[in-house]
């Protein structure tokens, strides 16, 4: 008994792969349920797969009936009897389908299926024109299909504005590429009497996005076109009240239109620029600030740009995605600028902490007088964090840090806003180009692995600090937009 019950259901199975291979004939199907009854209204859900079954009553339908006969499978209440009892309905129902498939001469009675190529159409001039005709006419997409997504550019033409012999491939347009040419090397080599700050800024971002660390070749490509239409929607920078070679404090935020600031992005960079603008005010002596701001877009926004030059903060803002991959990438572009202006060999600035920016964070400008103790990497308390408000360091009677005062235990638990390093660190201990390496969430711990052996390594530049808050909220006089 088990065994025809089996062999019943292995029937219908059958009937459903047969029926799935040979779908509608001509190659037009309905869609199944919602379709079938939409071109059947006289039908059940279930004659869009009559046709399908078809097939199955011509090869099958004696022998189930005689299994149906001898057993009494159709009469079965159990889960087995009531497949088959189903599968014998579907089975008629396909009969009844076929029968009106062959009286209506081969196709299927009721409306008919326009192709997709036909139902995309409009009239021109009077004359009936595919929509998608100029796709059809470049292959780009067969009749019928529509062009959900269209191929990606080729290696040839990232090669034809990057050298692809070079690792890591760097900015050498050919000439009938029309890209404008590689910054001259006289222009942008930094000396006492001579430096084009515009060309070397440009030549950093063309080498960075040549580079292309955690883009692929599509989205380079469309930053680099990008640059080539306008370069002023890619990038915008201010870095002219800077000194050659003078010590800096990097501070680099990667941001992005779905940040948690989202929406108040400008109030949020307004009051870290309140922040920055205030320290430089005070002429700290022997220290200058810039401030390098990457964006997971293919363009910058004009509003953060806005914000960026009111407050006459030094910077650098571009272009870098998009990627929408918890700022990893973002995160390595701001430490390969960082290394483009620090370089002892090439760079225009000297050596200096940097420091991870969150755009939607809060900071004091005590904050960068803490970051210039560093030596090697450092670290000091973030609010918001740990388990009474605060995540800092911890330290043993001799000053020696041995742990942080976190509920997220890795390596080195330190929030991307609790430490700084020395930029000096970059292309040295830390390989260049994919200078941040970790591509998934968080990546602090798997960052200072580069740097310090263990959490003893970390210097604690502070330990009762409230100089920084994590995920700090906006109050709502600093909600307030600048154009209020």
């Amino acid at each position: 008994m088990a065994s025809t019950e089996a062999e019943a259901e292995k029937l219908i199975n059958e009937g459903e792969e047969e029926g799935s291979k040979e779908g509608w004939a001509n190659g037009e199907r309905a869609e199944e349920g919602e379709a079938s009854a939409k071109y059947y209204p006289d039908t059940d859900e279930h004659t869009g797969n009559a046709f399908a079954y078809s097939a199955l009553v011509k090869r099958h339908g004696p022998r189930l009936r005689q299994l149906s006969n001898r057993y009494g499978l159709g009469r079965r209440l159990d889960q087995r009897g009531v497949l088959v009892l189903a599968g014998a309905v579907v089975v008629i129902l396909g009969v009844v389908g076929m029968a009106r498939y062959i009286f209506a001469g081969g196709r299927p009675a009721g409306p008919t299926f326009a192709s997709v190529s036909a139902s995309a159409s409009t009239y021109l001039h009077g004359e009936r024109k595919p929509f998608f005709a100029d796709f059809y006419k470049d292959n780009k997409a067969t009749p019928g299909t529509f062009p959900l997504q269209l191929p990606t550019e080729s290696h040839s033409d990232f090669c034809s504005i990057c050298d692809c012999h070079a690792t890591p491939p760097f900015y050498s347009p050919s000439p009938h590429s029309k890209f404008a040419p590689r910054p001259l090397a006289q222009d942008i080599q930094p000396s006492r009497h001579n430096i084009d700050v515009n060309e070397y800024a440009r030549k950093a971002i063309l080498d960075m996005y040549c580079a292309h660390v955690q883009l692929t070749y599509g989205q380079s490509l469309t930053l680099l076109r990008n640059t080539h239409r306008d370069l002023g929607e890619v990038a915008s920078w201010s870095l002219a009240e800077l000194e050659l070679g003078k010590p800096t404090i990097y501070l680099t935020t990667a941001t992005s239109p779905n940040s948690n600031a989202r929406a108040l992005r400008p109030q949020y960079f307004r009051r870290h620029g309140k922040a920055i603008q205030s320290w430089i005010s005070q002429r700290n002596p022997g220290w200058q600030v810039v401030w390098v701001v990457a964006e997971d877009e293919e363009v910058i926004d004009p509003r953060i740009s806005r914000m960026l030059r009111k407050y006459e903060v030094p910077y650098i803002y571009f272009a870098y995605g998009l990627t929408r991959a918890w700022g990893n990438a973002q995160k390595n572009a701001v430490l390969q600028m960082t290394y483009a202006l620090s370089n002892a060999n090439s760079g225009l600035l000297g050596h200096g902490p940097v420091y991870g920016l969150d755009d939607d964070n809060k900071m004091l400008p005590e904050l960068l007088n803490i970051l210039t103790k560093v030596t090697r990497v450092g670290a000091f308390p973030v609010g918001n964090l740990g388990y009474e408000g605060w995540e800092g360091p911890i330290v043993d009677e001799e000053g020696v840090m041995i742990d942080t005062e976190s509920g997220w235990k890795r390596k080195f638990s330190l929030d991307y806003g609790a430490y700084t390093f020395n930029s000096s660190l970059l292309g040295t201990l830390i390989t260049a180009p994919a200078l941040w390496k970790h591509t998934s969430y968080a990546g602090e711990s798997e960052f200072l692995e580069q740097i310090a052996g263990n959490i003893r390594h970390v210097e604690p530049l502070c330990r009762k600090c409230r100089v920084v808050w994590h995920n700090e909220g906006l109050t709502d006089q600093e909600k307030i937009p600048d154009d209020f």
